[in-house]
């Protein structure tokens, strides 16, 4: 009797190969299992707080002669955002004052700064801390974003 190249009918390779399928099957089950309970479980506190994020960044007056050119909020397990971008004439450190002191109103503090990088990054940011939640205050130097200034407020994302 005949047998191709790679024809395989040992008993041992079937087994093997049977295994190997209920293996793959079996992971696929528990990681889909485990996406549908953290969904489940941490969806409706992320979209919880999605809300809370968009009331606190609704809050947070933009400054006098700013215009709204788009505004966003997302979630999704274990993370939420909220965010505008703002045509503004102000310039970066009248803007940070301004957002300080607004911030600070309302029980934040400042965290860190990162200044442009290298890499064509046209951005100053300025980072807030307020328990679990972080806002970003970017400043674009080149002013062909469409948008000056923007401001996120975020829970659970690694600025």
């Amino acid at each position: 009797m005949a047998t191709s190249v790679g024809d395989d009918s040992r008993p041992e390779a079937t087994t093997a190969s049977a295994w190997g399928k209920r293996a793959i099957t079996i992971a696929a089950v528990l990681f889909l299992g485990w996406l549908a309970i953290d969904v489940a479980v941490n969806g409706p506190q992320a979209r919880r707080v999605e809300v809370d994020l968009a009331k606190e960044l609704e809050a947070l007056a933009a400054p006098p002669g700013a215009s709204l050119v788009h505004q966003s909020t997302s979630s999704k397990p274990r993370q939420a955002r909220a965010g505008r971008s703002y045509r503004a004439a102000l310039g970066q450190a009248d803007l940070r004052d301004y957002y300080d002191q607004k911030l600070k109103e309302r029980g934040w503090h400042t965290c860190s700064r990162r200044p442009p990088t290298n890499g064509g990054d046209d951005l100053v940011s300025f980072y807030y801390c307020n328990g679990a939640y972080t806002a970003i205050l970017d400043y674009a130097i080149q002013k062909d974003r469409g948008w000056d200034y923007a401001v996120e407020l975020s829970w659970g994302v690694t600025p």
